[in-house]
């Protein structure tokens, strides 16, 4: 058996062996005045999706990855947009 060179170590986050360590993807929600859309990158490619509702967005995000965590932000404009009493606080 040859020596290829040393081996990195890395922590072992597969399955469900320690899921508290796997870190949701982050994607930011925006909304352009007539539908929201976002941007994804997942292992080096960015994914793009638009909706016409916030509810159809995250549909659409979650069946092209069903098996991936996400975390959700919005943007001013797409806060707005889900939640108009936001105006009157400013």
């Amino acid at each position: 058996m040859r020596y290829r060179g040393e081996i990195a170590e890395y922590d072992k986050v597969d399955g469900n062996e320690n899921p508290d360590k796997i870190r949701p993807y982050a994607v930011k929600i925006e909304f352009d005045g007539s539908e929201f859309f976002c941007r994804v990158s997942v292992r080096g490619k960015d994914f793009f999706f638009r909706g016409l509702s916030l509810r159809e967005l995250k549909r659409q995000v979650s069946l092209c990855f069903p098996d991936a965590r996400f975390a959700y932000s919005f943007s001013r404009s797409a806060e707005l947009a889900t939640n108009p009493p936001a105006i009157l606080r400013g």
